[in-house]
């Protein structure tokens, strides 16, 4: 089921659509030709420890551009988590900084609590003709069917219920040799797979440093990037079944930790990478 926004699943028919549903607000003054403004309300459902989860305000982000006329498919996103969004109303504007005959440019910020909590570019681009291969290779796993499903862990933040996941390699909470990660994820609900919808699986790998070293610590999220490299027909394809989440920090330095992910089809197609930069803080330094 579609809604008119350039394939995006239909508002009310599953929870990330209704935990996103945006309303034009007014122009304010001094508001730029272009620029757009929209209310929305922080939702229970993707709650995290002190703020929503980072991947519910990227799918937020991405569907103001949708619904503010965001032509082509969205090819990179950039978001800045500047400070926490408290729970309540939340106003997100936005500009059109441009648009060529392939291309969109999009900026704008997420204002809450009387101050600007987030900043994000995003960048659609019309689908042309081109090169089409792939270099990396989807590693070999179990099939998700054959995984236990993850029950949840007592007083995990609510946004874990927002998913259906199974871990293959890699166990957040305990020692591990490596921080690499493989885990299927979907939608608890199977919601089909589209942009919003990708921008907010790209940052359900949990942080690297509850794999190694593999205990609890204090972490926020500083900047998320996620580049889709599957067309909307092939996130469609996908629909409501289960994608790999291949994950994997590169150095923990100086208080910070960044992680790369690579998000898989259950038939090896690549459909999304990210980038990741967290500050992170252990419990020896609290």
């Amino acid at each position: 089921m579609q809604d008119g926004v350039s394939g995006v699943a239909a508002t009310g028919a599953h929870l990330l659509d209704r935990e996103t549903v945006l309303d034009p607000v007014g122009a304010a003054p001094g508001d730029a030709e272009g620029a757009a403004r929209f209310a929305a309300q922080t939702s229970a459902a993707y709650a995290n420890m002190r703020s929503p989860f980072g991947g519910w305000t990227a799918a937020l982000c991405v569907r103001a551009c949708l619904q503010a006329g965001a032509r082509g498919e969205l090819v990179a996103f950039s978001l800045d988590f500047l400070a926490a969004i408290p729970d309540g109303p939340v106003e997100v504007s936005l500009m059109l900084d441009r648009r060529s005959a392939s291309l969109d440019f999009w900026s704008g910020t997420v204002m809450a609590g009387g101050q600007r909590c987030s900043r994000f570019m995003a960048t659609f681009g019309r689908v042309r003709t081109g090169p089409d291969f792939t270099e990396a290779e989807m590693p070999v796993v179990t099939p998700w069917r054959d995984i236990q499903l993850f029950a949840g862990r007592e007083g995990a933040p609510a946004f874990f219920g927002a998913y259906e996941t199974r871990w293959v390699a890699g166990h957040p909470m305990r020692p591990n040799p490596t921080t690499r990660s493989l885990t299927w994820a979907r939608d608890a609900d199977a919601r089909p797979l589209d942009a919003p919808g990708i921008v907010a699986m790209a940052d359900l790998p949990l942080p690297r440093v509850f794999l190694r070293p593999g205990r609890p610590g204090i972490i926020a999220t500083v900047s998320l990037t996620v580049h889709p490299t599957a067309g909307a027909d092939e996130m469609r394809a996908v629909g409501g079944e289960p994608v790999l989440l291949e994950a994997q920090a590169r150095r923990a330095r100086a208080g910070f930790i960044d992680q790369w992910v690579r998000i898989w089809s259950p038939d090896g197609r690549l459909l999304a990478t990210s980038e990741q930069v967290v500050w992170i803080r252990m419990a020896e330094e609290a």
